[in-house]
């Protein structure tokens, strides 16, 4: 159409880049500016993680998410150039023996808080669950704490609720990596590795997603971390 909106046909919404909003902004272009990031990209066969999830009585099923963090959480113990933090002011790296697991939680007034689960590594399934779940449900609510959001050294975000498969998780400094996780494509799902390569290479960070993924395809692996065996499910 040749003919142009007029003045009272346009609408916009003015949205202030301040408050969650605006520290959002200055963490990710803080991240991007002064980082040097990488992703990796990994597919695995999550068929058996499905079926042995299946074999929880449901009033006691982990998410999907739940087993991933739980993986996670157990992978980065043997992976400490993941578990770390960059001290920019000391020119170090502070690798890290605690796994403090960061949480990426959509709020519902919208916007990204990260939770954080700490010594995630010593956990069992069951910890994982009920500390995922207390904190997504603080998060959602607004009512997280300064600590609570504080000190994590490696965090997990996933969108594959929403459809997405593959995507480029950012940095969330001082840590140098993050973990996306995509969607369930039938017996298929993907993993998105993003390291501050300062800090980690591609081979460490590849070996990484490589252990993730074997261990996520093995149930019986995943039920001796989680402190049960298949068959009592």
């Amino acid at each position: 159409m040749d003919e142009k909106l007029s003045h009272e046909d346009s609408r916009v919404e003015t949205v202030p880049l301040k408050g969650m909003r605006g520290a959002i902004a200055h963490a990710m272009l803080d991240s991007l500016q002064n980082t040097a990031q990488l992703t990796l990209h990994r597919e695995y066969d999550a068929d058996g993680v499905i079926a042995w999830r299946r074999t929880f009585p449901d009033d006691a099923r982990p998410t999907l998410n739940d087993l991933v963090l739980m993986a996670t959480a157990r992978v980065l113990r043997d992976h400490a150039e993941l578990n770390a933090t960059i001290d920019e002011d000391a020119r170090q790296i502070h690798r890290h023996t605690a796994v403090h697991l960061g949480m990426a939680v959509a709020p519902d007034r919208g916007g990204l808080v990260v939770p954080v689960i700490r010594n995630a590594d010593r956990m069992t399934l069951p910890e994982i669950t009920a500390a995922a779940s207390a904190s997504a449900a603080s998060a959602k609510q607004g009512r997280l704490t300064m600590a609570e959001i504080s000190g994590g050294t490696f965090t997990v975000t996933n969108l594959g609720s929403f459809g997405v498969d593959f995507f480029t998780p950012v940095v969330q400094r001082p840590q140098v990596a993050i973990l996306g996780v995509g969607r369930m494509r039938g017996d298929r799902s993907t993993l998105s590795l993003t390291i501050d390569h300062r800090a980690v290479d591609g081979v460490p960070g590849g070996r990484f997603l490589n252990d993730l993924a074997v261990l996520l395809q093995d149930p019986a692996a995943l039920a001796h971390i989680a402190g049960t065996t298949e068959k009592e499910f």
